[in-house]
C-alpha cells in the first residue's frame, strides 16, 4: 500500500518521473532482453532499484541504475578503477544486466522470483529465499517491482523519447 501511495502522490510524479527516465533506456532495454531470450520486463527493474538514477551509489558498493555491486559487474566486463565507473554508462550495463539476468535465470529455471532476487541480492540470498520469514525490506522491495510493473502496464502517456532525442 505505501509502495502504491507513493507512485500516486503529487499526481503520480514519482511514477512520471521514473517513466520519464525509462523512456530514455527502456526501449533499447527492452529490446535486448527479448533479443536474449528474457522478457522485455526485465528491463523495468531500474525502476525499482534506482528509478532510472544512472549516478546512483548505493550500500554494498552498488552503482548505476541497475544497482550492480563490483564483483558482479567485473564478472561480466565492465571496467571499474579509480575516477571510472563504467556502471554508470547504460550502453555497457545493459548487455551485464542482461548477461547476468541470463546467469541467473540458468541457476533458478522454475522460479521467476528467485530469478530476481538472485539479480537484486546475489544467488545465496535466492538459495536462502523462505517466503515464510521473509525479512521486511525485501518484501517491500518485491511488492514495488509487482506494483511498477502493473501501473506501467496501465499507465497510458505519452513517450518522450523524441524530446530526450531533440536535447
Amino acid at each position: 500500500d505505501r509502495a502504491l501511495e507513493r507512485l500516486l502522490a503529487d499526481g503520480m510524479l514519482c511514477f512520471r518521473l521514473m517513466e520519464t527516465a525509462a523512456d530514455r533506456y527502456r526501449r533499447p532495454g527492452s529490446e535486448a532482453f527479448e533479443g536474449a531470450g528474457l522478457p522485455a520486463e526485465w528491463a523495468l527493474i531500474p525502476m525499482a532499484l534506482t528509478g532510472w538514477d544512472n549516478a546512483y551509489y548505493g550500500p554494498g558498493r552498488r552503482a548505476g541504475a541497475w544497482a550492480m555491486d563490483v564483483p558482479t559487474a567485473l564478472s561480466h566486463g565492465v571496467a571499474i578503477r579509480r575516477g571510472w565507473d563504467e556502471r554508470h554508462i547504460p550502453e555497457v550495463m545493459t548487455p551485464a544486466a542482461i548477461a547476468q539476468a541470463q546467469r541467473v535465470t540458468g541457476l533458478f529455471i522454475e522460479d521467476p522470483l528467485k530469478q530476481v532476487i538472485a539479480f537484486v541480492q546475489g544467488p545465496h540470498a535466492a538459495r536462502r529465499f523462505n517466503p515464510e520469514a521473509l525479512d521486511a525490506s525485501l518484501l517491500e522491495w518485491c511488492h514495488l517491482l509487482r506494483v511498477i510493473l502493473q501501473v506501467d502496464r496501465n499507465f497510458d502517456r505519452d513517450d518522450t523519447q523524441a524530446l530526450w532525442l531533440m536535447r
